[in-house]
């Protein structure tokens, strides 16, 4: 959380020293919406950049536009995560996963539309109404 905050300070004092925009696009999960013992301490730091990027929509416009992409589950990467992946893919809403593709729209979109800021934008195929 704090390389993101740093990077969004730099950005911002440049921007606002040159009368400039920008946009921040930052990558949380949406899983964080189902904490995982086993995932303490990623889940908090998705979760604060969540909100960080809320705060910092409000605090740095009109320089620069803050959003967040948050992905759900994407390939697996493991036998573990493949048998993982196939009990939620029968859950999820929308019955298939995101893709790179996907989440590559989703950061375009923020980046080329100026009217939005303080989103967080789920790429998970329906997964955070579970």
């Amino acid at each position: 959380v704090q390389a993101p905050f740093f990077l969004s300070r730099a950005l911002y004092l440049h921007k606002a020293a040159i009368n400039g925009r920008g946009v921040i696009v930052n990558i949380t999960d949406s899983s964080i919406r189902h904490p995982s013992r086993n995932r303490i301490a990623y889940s908090c730091a998705k979760a604060a950049l969540e909100s960080q990027t809320k705060l910092l929509a409000a605090t740095l416009a009109p320089h620069l536009r803050v959003n967040a992409v948050a992905p759900g589950f994407f390939k697996a990467s493991s036998e573990e995560d493949e048998q993982y992946g196939r009990r939620l893919r029968t859950r999820l809403p929308l019955k298939t996963f995101a893709s790179e593709r996907d989440m590559l729209e989703a950061v375009l979109f923020f980046l080329q539309n100026e009217s939005v800021t303080g989103v967080v934008l789920p790429v998970d195929c329906g997964e955070h109404l579970l």
